[in-house]
C-alpha cells in the first residue's frame, strides 16, 4: 500500500508539471491570438 501511495504521488508530480506546461502553452496562445487580432485592426484602420 505504501508503493501504490508512492507511486501515485510521483505521477501526480509529473502530472502537475505538465498541467503547468499545458497551461503556459495555452497562455502564450492566446497573447499571439490576441497580437494577431490588433495588428489586423491597425491595418483596417489605415487610411488608403
Amino acid at each position: 500500500m505504501t508503493q501504490l501511495i508512492g507511486e501515485l504521488g510521483s505521477k501526480l508530480e509529473k502530472l502537475e508539471e505538465l498541467g503547468a506546461f499545458v497551461a503556459a502553452a495555452h497562455l502564450q496562445a492566446a497573447i499571439d491570438a490576441l497580437r494577431g487580432q490588433h495588428k489586423s485592426e491597425q491595418i483596417r484602420s489605415k487610411p488608403d
